[in-house]
């Protein structure tokens, strides 16, 4: 199976021109971010055009991801309402997405499943949270055409943490992951060193998902977490929050939106450390999944709970997030949320 997911991983994005979605009701929808409509007055935000919304990746897809060149997006289907899961495959056009083949079926027992899979920035090895194992396994990717894997020493966490996601750091001397726990709402720092042909993590420090002396509250579960593309800043989304009461985007609605947090800090450099910056709101409830585009400065954030894609500005210069720049309504609770910046160019 990881061998199989390895080859997905490859993936990059090059002026945000679509963005797909993928929701729990089966649908995966394209947006066209340049295709985009003003609301009433200055300070209503642009609705996202839907191009179109494809049912060809099972009735739960849970991730997208495209290969280098922009021209295939991959769907992994999460199985929710069959028995396996499966990856399906989709070719990207400017009308939509055309489904291509179904790449593999993913069999298993109903117990604690690895919940996504990175490539470290060498490419070289491969890194995957298990959030009901508090283990990171670590895997070294062969530079043959298979992508064999080879399983190295894992990394273990705190007992009852549950490791979700991670994402890496990647400056000229050094390298550094962050893991975001789920079960904890903690972030964890490695420093990533390469002895030889290996790979070593050094633990540096845990904090909050709030920053140091942070207070999260109970009931919440934290989700997604991305190093920028200018590794300056590192985001995290808090789900269950409620932390924020925002303005309607429909010009015609006067209810307010209750909003989680995406909570910003600054990466040092030289020691990998972590300073919040700013909490802002993420532009709805349960913000699974985000992405930025390759330029850092736009921010995509799926809100599962909401139905709802939504755009935020960001200052590649500050590194703070704005501005809401567009959002889109779609059917039904967002999963995964990536750009396609090779098509529209």
């Amino acid at each position: 199976m990881f061998t199989a997911l390895a080859s997905l991983l490859l993936a990059a994005t090059a002026q945000a021109s679509f963005l797909y979605v993928s929701s729990y009701d089966g649908y995966v929808t394209t947006l066209d971010l340049k295709g985009t409509s003003s609301g009433r007055g200055a300070a209503r935000v642009p609705l996202l055009r839907s191009v179109s919304s494809t049912h060809g990746c099972g009735g739960s897809p849970s991730w997208l991801t495209l290969d280098k060149a922009g021209s295939t997006l991959f769907c992994a289907d999460e199985g929710l309402t069959t028995r396996d899961g499966s990856i399906w495959s989709f070719e990207t056009t400017r009308d939509g997405l055309r489904r291509l083949d179904q790449v593999m079926t993913l069999r298993g027992p109903d117990a604690s499943h690895p919940h996504e899979t990175v490539l470290d920035p060498t490419g070289n090895f491969m890194v995957v949270p298990d959030l009901g194992a508090d283990k990171i396994y670590v895997f070294a990717v062969s530079n043959s055409a298979d992508l064999k894997l080879k399983a190295l020493p894992p990394v273990h966490v705190k007992p009852g943490s549950g490791p979700r996601h991670v994402s890496f750091a990647a400056f000229r001397d050094k390298t550094f992951m962050y893991v975001v726990t789920q079960l904890a709402n903690t972030i964890i720092s490695y420093e990533v060193t390469y002895p030889g042909t290996s790979v070593q993590f050094k633990q540096l420090s845990t904090i909050s998902t709030h920053g140091v002396g942070g207070h999260v509250p109970k009931q919440v579960a934290a989700a997604e977490i991305a190093v920028s593309p200018d590794s300056k800043n590192l985001i995290v989304s808090s789900r269950r929050e409620n932390a924020f009461s925002i303005p309607n985007f429909d010009p015609k609605n006067n209810t307010k939106i209750i909003s989680d947090p995406l909570i910003n800090f600054s990466i040092d450099a030289e020691t990998g450390s972590l300073t919040r910056i700013q909490e802002v709101p993420c532009g709805g409830r349960v913000p699974r999944h985000f992405s930025f585009n390759k330029a850092g400065t736009l921010v995509a954030v799926g809100q599962q709970n909401d139905w709802r894609v939504v755009l935020i500005n960001r200052d590649p210069h500050t590194g703070k997030l704005g501005s809401f720049a567009g959002y889109a309504d779609v059917a039904g609770p967002v999963t995964s949320v990536v750009f396609n910046e090779k098509l529209g160019s």
